[in-house]
C-alpha cells in the first residue's frame, strides 16, 4: 500500500544494537517493515547485532543521510558507539525513547546502575540535537517532556503488534487457562513491580 506523499527521502533506523527477540529490535524491525509497505526507502543501522537478524540491518560506519533524509534514533540505554554517528549527520533527526530503568533500582557498585545512570544523563544533555521526540507510551514521553522535550513536538508511536488469530491461540494446546487467571509477561528486575503484583492480589483476595 503507497502512502501518498511528497516525501522523497529515505528513512534511516539507529540502535546500538539489534538483537534476537528483544522489545526494542522487534519494534525497530516492524517499523521498518511498515515503512517499505508505504512505500519508502527504509533501512537500519547498528553497532552490533545478533546474527540470526544479520540480514536487517547495516552496520553503523556506512550511515551517510542527507538533508532530504529521516533518521529515527532509538534511545534505551547509553550509547557508546552510534549516538556520535547520529548527531554528525545533516537530515531530520527523531528520539525514540524506550525508557531507561532508573539507577537507583540497582546497587551502587553494579554496571547496570552505572550504564542506567549514564544513559539518564546522556539522554537530557541530547535533547536540543533532536527535532522530534516518540515513545511507545505516553508515560514514556512524560519523562522526554520533563527533561526538556518540546511538548509540541513530542507524539506517541506504539509497539507494532501482530495480527493474531485468538481463538487459534486459545485453541492451542497447552495456552488454555482457567477464567479469570492472570498471566505476568516481563523480565524479572524490581522495576517490573513483580512483587507488587503479587501483594495486590493478596488484598484482592482477601
Amino acid at each position: 500500500m503507497k502512502f501518498d506523499s511528497s516525501f522523497d527521502g529515505r528513512i534511516f533506523q539507529v540502535t546500538e544494537a539489534l538483537d534476537y527477540g528483544d522489545a526494542v529490535s522487534g519494534q525497530v524491525i516492524a517499523l521498518d517493515s511498515l515503512f517499505k509497505e508505504l512505500g519508502f526507502e527504509s533501512s537500519i543501522y547498528s553497532k552490533w547485532h545478533d546474527r540470526r537478524v544479520a540480514d536487517h540491518r547495516s552496520d553503523i560506519s556506512a550511515l551517510s543521510a542527507t538533508e532530504k533524509d529521516v533518521l529515527i534514533y532509538h534511545f534505551y540505554g547509553y550509547s557508546e558507539f552510534t549516538f556520535d554517528s547520529c548527531l554528525a549527520q545533516y537530515c531530520t533527526r527523531i528520539l525514540y525513547y524506550h525508557n531507561i530503568t532508573p539507577h537507583a533500582f540497582f546497587d551502587r557498585n553494579s554496571q547496570l546502575h552505572a550504564f542506567c545512570k549514564k544513559g539518564r544523563e546522556q539522554l537530557k544533555s541530547c535533547l536540543p540535537q533532536f527535532h522530534f521526540f516518540w515513545a511507545p507510551s505516553d508515560y514514556n514521553l512524560q519523562e522526554l517532556r520533563e527533561a526538556g522535550a518540546a511538548a509540541g513536538a513530542c507524539s506517541v508511536i506504539p509497539i507494532i503488534v501482530s495480527d493474531v488469530d485468538s481463538d487459534a491461540q486459545l485453541r492451542a494446546p497447552g495456552t488454555a487457562r482457567e477464567q479469570g487467571a492472570w498471566l505476568f509477561v516481563g523480565r524479572i528486575a524490581p522495576n517490573k513491580g513483580q512483587i507488587d503484583l503479587v501483594d495486590l492480589f493478596s488484598v484482592v483476595r482477601s
